[in-house]
C-alpha cells in the first residue's frame, strides 16, 4: 500500500496493476503496512468509501484474506480435504 500528498492511496494485491482510490472529503492516516485510518467530517462519504474500498478484495471464505474491517470477526469454511482428517 502506497499514500501520496493527495490523499491517495495505491493497493496492491499480487496483481500486475496496482489500485489507484482516490479520497476527496476524507483523511487517511496510515498505521501500518497493512492498516490504514479513515477520518472525516461526512459519515455517508465515509460509509460509502469504506464499503467502496472492503468490495475491491473480498474474504476469501477458506483463507480469511481480502481487505476488512477492524474487530470484524470472519469465519473461515472447511474444505474438502480437511473436513475428512
Amino acid at each position: 500500500m502506497f499514500k501520496n500528498i493527495r490523499n491517495t492511496i495505491a493497493l496492491k494485491f499480487g496483481f500486475s496493476h496496482l489500485y489507484y482510490s482516490y479520497f476527496f472529503f476524507l483523511s487517511i492516516k496510515v498505521l501500518s503496512k497493512k492498516s490504514i485510518f479513515l477520518f472525516g467530517i461526512n459519515y455517508s462519504d465515509l460509509y460509502f468509501k469504506s464499503h467502496k474500498l472492503s468490495s475491491i478484495k473480498s474474504i476469501n471464505i477458506f483463507t480469511g484474506r481480502g481487505i476488512r474491517f477492524s474487530r470484524q470477526i470472519i469465519y473461515k469454511k472447511t474444505g474438502k480435504v480437511s473436513s475428512y482428517r
